[in-house]
C-alpha cells in the first residue's frame, strides 16, 4: 500500500491476528496451552495430554 501524501510504501498481513491477552501473533508467535515440566520430554507431555481426551 502507498500512502497519498508522502508515497511512503508499506506491507501488513492480511491474517494479522491478535492472541487472546492482545498480542500481536506475527510478532510473538502462538503461546502455548501446555509446558513441558522439569525433566519430562515435550513427546511426553503430548502423550499425557492425549489420554487425557
Amino acid at each position: 500500500m502507498v500512502l497519498p501524501n508522502s508515497k511512503l510504501v508499506f506491507r501488513y498481513l492480511l491474517e494479522y491476528g491478535l492472541n487472546p491477552d492482545g498480542s500481536s501473533n506475527a510478532e510473538v508467535g502462538t503461546k502455548r496451552d501446555t509446558v513441558s515440566p522439569e525433566g519430562e520430554s515435550p513427546f511426553e507431555t503430548c502423550l499425557k495430554q492425549i489420554r487425557k481426551i
